[in-house]
């Protein structure tokens, strides 16, 4: 149940990943998105696991990044899954969404552009998520306002808090990275507000961007998963329904991410072209 709020993700999801849409200056943009088992390196450069009292991490220097990506990567497992103990009544599930989303259609290779809006982490961060259900609370962290999703007879209306900023690998190569800095998962049951510590939740969600291979576009991951404690009358439930109920919010958040992010990276990359005034 908790696993609702778990539904972030995201975000990754995802994220991301999220995280496409419409604009009226380029054409209608390809993207792709799978549920897939991720590589490490596909995973964000930092994960936090996180209650809803959590802070946001300072920063890491850059010599760091590739030793957080690992660590980053086994504190995640590889979704889609979902488990649960029947004893302790605890469920966990998640997924690792991957995306593809391609920005200009054109035979240029617009890689360094790409690349330059990357490091306008404001821009970029505001691409994440549905424009209206988005807000800036503090430099480099974001809310997220979700959709009302239902576990079985669970209601929840969850917010998370992304902390998203622009680090650079190895190579000096701009890499937008997003962790969960917090959350709420507002649930509701039978009428009554249950709190994320009585049920035991914890929300973990790890994802990064880059500009693609092709020079066009933006790639990356998201992973999320969530934890937490059944109440006793939805332990007796079949697993096979819990998991079901697992994957229609998994499904449903990560369509969401990925379209809020189809819509907002075309439409900001637009903007960011119209400030440098490379388009009219």
């Amino acid at each position: 149940m908790t696993r609702a709020s778990l539904t972030w993700l995201l975000l990754a999801a995802a994220c991301g990943s999220l995280l496409e849409g419409v604009s009226c200056f380029a054409p209608k943009p390809l993207t792709h998105v799978t549920l897939q088992r991720a590589r490490p390196s596909d995973l964000a450069i930092t994960a936090l696991r996180s209650t809803s009292n959590a802070a946001s991490t300072s920063p890491r220097p850059k010599s760091a990044v590739d030793a957080a990506s690992q660590s980053a990567a086994k504190s995640l497992r590889k979704g889609p899954y979902f488990d649960m103990d029947r004893g302790s009544g605890q469920i966990e599930f998640g997924a690792t969404a991957r995306l593809v989303t391609e920005l200009d259609q054109s035979n240029e290779d617009r890689s360094e552009l790409i690349k330059d809006w990357l490091r306008d982490t404001e821009s970029f961060a505001m691409s994440i998520w549905q424009e209206d259900l988005i807000e800036k609370r503090s430099d480099n962290v974001y809310r997220l306002q979700l959709m009302t999703l239902n576990f079985v007879t669970i209601e929840l209306a969850p917010w998370v808090d992304l902390q998203m900023k622009t680090v650079e690998d190895s190579e000096g190569n701009p890499v937008f990275t997003l962790q969960s800095a917090g959350f709420d998962p507002n649930v509701q049951m039978a009428g009554l507000r249950f709190s994320a510590e009585s049920l035991g939740i914890v929300i973990e969600v790890a994802g990064q961007l880059r500009a693609s291979p092709n020079g066009n576009g933006v790639t990356g991951s998201i992973a999320f998963q969530t934890t937490g404690n059944l109440p006793g009358p939805l332990r007796i439930l079949p697993k096979a329904a819990l998991k079901a109920a697992s994957d229609t919010i998994n499904e449903t958040v990560v369509n969401f991410a990925v379209k809020s992010f189809q819509t907002g990276a075309i439409s900001n990359y637009q903007k960011y072209l119209q400030k440098r005034q490379l388009v009219s």
